[in-house]
C-alpha cells in the first residue's frame, strides 16, 4: 500500500494538467478502496495442523517434499521422530527411526532425483561420554517414502564432536555431478 501511495504521489507531482491529476487521484482512491474491501479474498490463508494426538516434544524439524509426488511429505524432528504423509499433509503416520550407529538429533531430510529419501543426523555412540558420543554423522536411505530405512552409513568418524549436518543433492541438468550427494557439518576439535 505504501509503494502504491508513493507511485500515485509521484504521478500527481509530474502531472501539470489538473484533469489528469484528478483522474490519477480518482484511480488511487479506487485502488485503495478495492484493496481495503477485498484483502482476504486475494490472499490464501494457512492452516496450522497438529499432526499427532499427543505432544512428542519435537523440535528442530526438517521437512521434505517428494519431487516426483508432491503429496508425499516427510517431517523429521529431534531426536528420531519421523512423520510421513501420502496425502499432502491431511494425515501423518508417526514412527521412530533406528540405526545401529545411534540417532541423536539434528535431523535433515532430502529427496533424491529418483524419489528416494535421505535422512542425515547425529550419531550417539553409547560407549563414549558427552560430547565425544557425537563421533560421526549418519546418512540413512529410504526407497519407500519413509516406511523403512536402511541402517545407514557413518561419515566423519574420527572421535571429534560433530554438530548440525546438512545435505545437498546436485540437481543441475547439465552437471557432470548430477545426483551427487554432499553432506556438511560443524566439527568441534575441542568443546567448551
Amino acid at each position: 500500500m505504501f509503494l502504491l501511495s508513493n507511485f500515485f504521489q509521484a504521478l500527481l507531482i509530474l502531472s501539470d494538467n489538473k484533469k489528469v491529476s484528478k483522474f490519477i487521484l480518482f484511480i488511487f482512491i479506487l485502488a485503495c478502496s478495492l484493496l481495503s474491501i477485498f484483502p482476504a479474498s486475494s490472499q490464501k490463508t494457512s492452516r496450522i495442523k497438529r499432526i499427532g494426538k499427543r505432544s512428542w516434544h519435537c523440535n528442530e524439524p526438517s521437512i521434505a517434499f517428494n519431487p516426483l509426488n508432491q503429496l508425499q511429505i516427510l517431517i523429521a524432528t529431534n531426536t528420531n521422530h519421523l512423520f510421513c504423509s501420502k496425502n499432502g499433509g491431511r494425515n501423518f503416520r508417526h514412527q521412530k527411526v533406528q540405526s545401529s550407529f545411534g540417532i541423536y538429533g539434528d535431523p535433515v531430510l532430502k529427496y533424491g532425483l529418483n524419489g528416494e529419501c535421505f535422512f542425515v543426523h547425529l550419531s550417539r555412540n553409547p560407549e563414549k561420554n558427552w560430547p565425544e558420543w557425537f563421533d560421526c554423522i549418519v546418512v540413512q536411505k529410504s526407497t519407500d517414502h519413509g516406511i523403512s530405512w536402511n541402517d545407514g552409513a557413518a561419515i566423519g568418524l574420527n572421535g571429534k564432536m560433530h554438530d548440525k549436518p546438512w545435505i545437498h543433492i546436485d540437481e543441475e541438468i547439465n552437471s557432470p555431478y548430477k545426483g551427487s550427494i554432499y553432506i556438511s557439518w560443524t566439527q568441534f576439535d575441542k568443546y567448551n
